[in-house]
């Protein structure tokens, strides 16, 4: 059986504020099968503002963002952006 994403009203794009959808992503039936370096990024950043950043996104699969904080530390993981809230301004 396919998943079925729950896409953004205006997709994402390099630049855009968001932050995790922790309660989601947690939620999700794989998630106790995901690596235990994943779930600690996920539990620890559940309040951290990101920008999605192209810098070092070298795949170009639509729809994965990599982060990056507002340190400038840019996160190896690519999110899917149906697990991303976009920020208002």
């Amino acid at each position: 059986m396919k998943k079925k994403f729950k896409k953004n009203s205006k997709p994402l794009k390099n630049g855009n504020k968001v932050k995790l959808n922790s309660v989601r992503i947690r939620d999700h039936p794989d998630f106790d099968s995901l690596t235990w370096e994943y779930k600690e990024f996920i539990n620890g950043h559940e309040n951290t503002t990101f920008t999605i950043t192209n810098e070092e996104n070298h795949f170009d699969v639509k729809g994965l963002f990599m982060l990056k904080d507002e340190s400038g530390t840019i996160y190896k993981w690519l999110i899917h952006e149906s697990n991303l809230e976009r920020l208002k301004r």
